[in-house]
């Protein structure tokens, strides 16, 4: 098991992406997703508003995730960096890798 910075991996940013969605977004038709998946993308690497997105896998499946923001929206630009999008799939919870991604992303908030 490790944590990663999930620009380095496009198919865990992809799924970070598509997940982030599903939890937090409006429901999307397939083309508005394929065209929401690469505008994302696009924001992520050129870290217009993630400052980090880190990702804790185990072989090949992502478990779950942890991002740092510039800030939360325009309304609140104030306040950064701005600590978001903590997740663990259903089935990885209640194991203590919140407390991994968050110590994780608290090193890097630090640097």
């Amino acid at each position: 098991m490790e944590i990663i910075n999930l620009r380095e991996y496009p198919n865990f940013l992809r799924e970070y992406i598509i997940l982030c969605s599903k939890e937090w977004g409006k429901k999307k038709s397939k083309d508005e997703m394929i065209s929401y998946i690469a505008e994302k993308e696009k924001k992520i690497k050129n870290e217009d508003k993630v400052i980090s997105a880190l990702g804790l896998v185990e072989k090949e499946t992502l478990l779950g995730f942890i991002s740092l923001f510039r800030y939360e929206d325009d309304p609140h630009c104030e306040y950064t960096p701005w600590y978001a999008t903590m997740y663990v799939k259903k089935e990885y919870r209640g194991k203590g890798y919140s407390r991994l991604l968050n110590n994780a992303l608290i090193k890097e908030a630090k640097r």
